[in-house]
């Protein structure tokens, strides 16, 4: 659903500026956000997908939270 927020946005508000976005989207928004990667930088937070930046934090959290238990499990393996 969020992939396919990502044109809607793109098409009903523009690539103008906007409160969230300043200097308009950009290529590197639409990437960045398209990979969840819009939360490590400040101007593509939440400018293309209004409230992504709650995306972004979530798939943050689910790409780290794994190897914060790897160094501790030792007495078990993934397969």
């Amino acid at each position: 659903m969020f992939w396919l927020a990502i044109p809607i946005y793109y098409f009903v508000y523009g690539m103008g500026s906007a409160y969230f976005a300043p200097n308009g989207i950009e290529l590197h928004t639409v990437i960045m956000t398209a990979t969840f990667t819009h939360g490590f930088w400040p101007d593509t937070i939440s400018s293309l997908v209004h409230g992504g930046w709650s995306i972004a934090v979530e798939m943050t959290f689910y790409l780290f939270f794994p190897l914060i238990f790897l160094p501790s499990s030792s007495s078990w393996r993934f397969f």
